[in-house]
């Protein structure tokens, strides 16, 4: 027979969750009420804590910089990879060109955005990718030296600066997927433990 009235207490049921406290429902509300789009906004980022690597590619040509998170992008899969593209040089426009250029190549960089590397906190990055173009510009490539900070996860790609650039794309496109394949071997030691082989 259905009853009527109020709602038992919470908790009443033994299947029942336990029930927060009301200083925890007193800061929801307050949360909610003052940041309604705080978990919106935080699965619109790139990166962030919500990621289990966030990956920093940092070049002195921003558009290199930009094509190796197009990679990452596009190759992750499902796996939490949060990720930005920073230039050591100032930020310029991506020309039609070399936008094209990468559409044919199977990436869409129009959604990614570059920074100033300086605008960035690079303690937010565990892992480091330097994308240095040989024989292009070595004061910029010494630039980028200078701003990338020495860490556990830190890796230089070297691009020939003489190739065409198709063949720079085809060899970020292989450095992106060892990148992968080396956090998938982290991933499964982190999975089989200390002292246990797998």
């Amino acid at each position: 027979k259905a009853q009527h009235g109020p709602p038992p207490p919470c908790g009443a049921h033994r299947a029942a969750l336990p029930c927060p406290s009301r200083r925890v429902l007193a800061l929801m509300r307050i949360a909610s009420s003052r940041m309604p789009n705080l978990f919106a906004a935080l699965a619109a980022t790139t990166y962030g804590p919500h990621f289990v690597h966030n990956i920093a590619f940092i070049s002195h040509d921003a558009r290199w910089a930009l094509v190796a998170e197009g990679y990452l992008r596009m190759l992750r899969a499902d796996r939490r990879l949060g990720s930005v593209s920073a230039c050591t040089g100032a930020v310029q426009e991506l020309d039609s060109d070399f936008e094209a250029l990468a559409e044919r190549n199977g990436l869409s960089l129009a959604d990614i955005e570059v920074s100033e590397v300086d605008e960035l906190e690079l303690e937010d990055f565990d892992i480091l990718v330097a994308v240095d173009v040989d024989s292009e510009d070595s004061e910029g490539n010494r630039s980028l030296q200078e701003h990338l900070p020495q860490r556990e996860q830190t890796f230089h790609w070297k691009l020939d600066g003489g190739s065409p650039a198709p063949d720079r794309m085809a060899e970020l496109m292989r450095h992106v997927k060892e990148l992968l394949r080396h956090l998938d071997r982290l991933a499964m030691k982190r999975a089989c433990g200390a002292g246990t082989s797998c």
